[in-house]
């Protein structure tokens, strides 16, 4: 099983965010939603223990993708998202966690709200385990 992202929609910030790895759009202005969006990505895909000078930082999502696919492992992960998201980053409160189960595949929906803005605004980030 492989963990990848889905899916992230592009928008227009300020500063610099992920992906580090496509340097043609490395220097773009991008907008808050997606730092808030590149967050989320990296405390979840960021195994504890992977940051030298943070140990605890990220969350144990890596560890549940061989387990089996039942409803213990959908609470599991769910679980794992909104404690890892909430302890990281104190900007985003998370709406909604869903878990979506098929046959080979797990798709978890991220549902979250920027606290800083005055707006009632929601956006999702989708994560799935094949």
């Amino acid at each position: 099983m492989v963990l990848r992202i889905i899916e992230m929609a592009s928008y227009e910030y300020t500063g610099i965010a992920p992906p580090y790895s496509d340097f043609s759009t490395f220097f773009e202005e991008k907008v808050d939603q997606d730092i808030l969006k590149a967050s989320i990505v990296y405390i979840v895909l960021t195994q504890k223990g992977e940051r030298v000078m943070l140990p605890e930082f990220g969350s144990d999502v890596h560890k549940m993708v061989f387990d089996q696919n039942d409803s213990t492992l959908a609470s599991s992960l769910e679980r794992e998202i909104r404690e890892a998201v909430a302890r990281w980053d104190p900007r985003i409160e998370l709406v909604d966690v869903e878990v979506t189960q098929t046959d080979e595949n797990v798709l978890c929906k991220v549902k979250y709200r920027d606290l800083r803005s005055s707006q009632d605004l929601t956006d999702e980030v989708q994560f799935s385990i094949v």
